[in-house]
């Protein structure tokens, strides 16, 4: 679920005493459909204290024939997604990728992700659909299925409605001091 109260209101302090760790991702797709696959993967870190902007994750990820063939016709029928078929031929599938992401999630050693999407709802659902699909080790599902999921493509929508004008580039800000606080606390 995405945290509607961090649209709503900001949340001062829900982190702060516990490390944490917001985590940006972004999926591109063969399609908008809960039965289309993801065939990339990108998410960086950044942590409590500012740092892990190096701390990145970046898989390309076979969908499958089906899933190369419906890439394709969307891409010959106006899909924003630039990837290619050829780009993905000989990728791993998301099961492998899957868990390397679920790593990734875990190696940040924070006791609280914060996952930040621009558009969070279309993004989980993808997620969610593609880790149904596989079996992942119980403790590195746990802390994906655990994360706080904010949306700030939705954040920017609340910014701009409150103060009438595009904020986006305020966004990723706006979702640190609302959802953690003041870090240094």
């Amino acid at each position: 679920m995405i945290e509607e109260a961090i649209l709503e209101e900001p949340t001062p302090g829900l982190a702060t005493g516990a490390e944490w760790a917001m985590v940006v991702v972004d999926t591109e797709t063969t399609g908008l459909a809960n039965t289309d696959k993801i065939v990339q993967l990108a998410a960086r870190a950044i942590y409590a204290d500012g740092s892990g902007t190096e701390d990145a994750f970046n898989a390309f990820i076979h969908p499958g024939h089906d899933g190369l063939q419906k890439l394709q016709w969307s891409q010959r029928h106006g899909s924003p997604c630039k990837i290619t078929a050829q780009q993905l031929v000989g990728k791993p599938t998301f099961p492998a990728v899957g868990r390397s992401f679920l790593e990734f999630l875990s190696s940040t050693g924070a006791e609280r992700i914060i996952i930040v999407s621009h558009n969070g709802p279309f993004d989980k659902r993808m997620l969610d659909n593609a880790f149904a699909a596989g079996r992942h080790p119980a403790e590195l599902l746990n802390v994906y299925k655990n994360a706080i999921w904010v949306c700030s493509g939705q954040l920017a929508q609340r910014i701009r409605e409150r103060q009438g004008k595009d904020h986006k580039h305020w966004a990723l800000e706006t979702v640190r001091t609302s959802v953690v606080g003041n870090a240094s606390n």
